[in-house]
């Protein structure tokens, strides 16, 4: 929601310490590779629930065009849950706010009832019982479900949440949309961009041929005993735990399985570029398909891990923090930039009406910004 107050604190201040340097340096596959290249194979794709949130997506997006996107104009793929037929004058807005960049929008389901009805008859049972109904015909998007898992139980999440979960987990990767392109760039419809971007994330991930590049590890954790029993499938391994060693990720085997308390740190999924070659390969979706296994709309699993394990077990070399390589981008998502809460906590608008023109004068005057987190 807006914000209407803010304490007097220095909650608006944000450390500007834009031009800090590399801290390490990864092997260079390809130096001819250079920043804002508009002819690297990239992607860059976010998704919405629906039509209630397209101002956040349309402050993201201009944002978006005016940090980066405007000197590369790189395609963009918005997907959404619920239909956009009665919105195409906020959808031809959108258009003429990114272009000459290709604005795609695409519904990623064939409909909640249809889903759930497709379902084995164990699963939409197991389903039904979950959101305590008794047919689909009672379900929505905003039905809240609880499910029973080893570590806890979750109460009250909304199947629009969990469905977003399990589509980037698992469904996003093959989508036909997605496969003319090498790499991707996830960015979430609420994370807003605070300044112009010196350096191109697109351009490290060819540079350097990385599986996974990443704004901010960790963010909160996987537990249960369910995913050292998944790893163990898809990887024959038993990983119980995830590291940040000197700027990449690493998987740390261990005796976890079977051990509920397992927490497994994971990236977090606001902001990250991620190569489709190796996501989509058959090593990473046999991961995919064993994480969603039977389940369907679990909160449990969910992007986050889902994008985490591959990268650590199969390519932790090639899985890079972007601040170890200097890349500092300086997004805002849930309150705070970079997902560090060191650097700023608060809302958006006052941060914005206290330092666009300082931090981000090329789009003071070209973005309407209303949404604060």
């Amino acid at each position: 929601g807006n914000a209407t107050t803010t304490d007097d604190k220095n909650i608006l201040e944000i450390n500007r310490t834009y031009d800090d340097p590399p801290v390490l340096h990864p092997l260079v596959v390809d130096p001819t590779v250079r920043d804002f290249d508009p002819s690297l194979p990239g992607v860059v794709v976010t998704k919405i629930q629906g039509p209630p949130h397209l101002k956040a997506l349309k402050q993201m997006l201009c944002l978006f065009t005016e940090a980066y996107n405007n000197r590369v104009n790189h395609d963009i793929i918005v997907f959404t849950s619920e239909s956009m037929d009665d919105n195409d004058d906020e959808v031809k807005e959108l258009e003429r706010m990114v272009a000459p960049a290709k604005l795609t929008v695409q519904i990623d389901n064939p409909g909640l009832v249809q889903m759930v009805d497709a379902l084995s008859p164990e699963q939409k049972s197991h389903l039904l019982d979950r959101c305590k109904v008794t047919s689909s015909a009672e379900l929505s998007w905003y039905s809240k479900c609880s499910e029973v898992r080893s570590y806890s139980t979750f109460k009250g999440e909304r199947l629009a949440y969990n469905w977003q979960a399990e589509f980037r987990a698992l469904h996003l990767w093959t989508h036909p949309l997605l496969k003319p392109y090498k790499y991707m760039m996830w960015l979430d419809s609420d994370a807003f961009c605070t300044k112009v971007w010196k350096q191109d994330p697109f351009a490290a991930m060819a540079r350097y041929d990385l599986a996974l590049l990443f704004d901010h590890f960790p963010q909160g954790a996987a537990r249960g005993s369910e995913f050292p029993a998944i790893t163990r499938e898809a990887f024959n391994r038993t990983i119980c735990g995830v590291a940040l060693v000197n700027g990449t990720l690493q998987a740390h085997d261990g005796k976890c399985y079977g051990k509920k308390q397992t927490r497994i740190h994971q990236v977090h999924g606001f902001f990250h570029v991620s190569n489709l070659d190796f996501y989509r390969s058959e090593p990473v979706m046999k991961w995919n398909r064993a994480l969603i296994g039977d389940s369907k709309f679990s909160r449990l699993f969910d992007d986050q891990i889902g994008i985490t394990i591959p990268a650590a077990v199969l390519a932790g070399n090639r899985s890079w923090d972007m601040k170890s390589l200097g890349i500092y981008t300086r997004v805002f998502h849930n309150y705070v930039i970079d997902g560090l809460m060191r650097d700023w906590r608060g809302y958006f608008i006052p941060w914005w009406e206290k330092n666009a023109n300082t931090s981000f004068p090329e789009a003071r005057d070209k973005c309407e910004v209303r949404i604060s987190a």
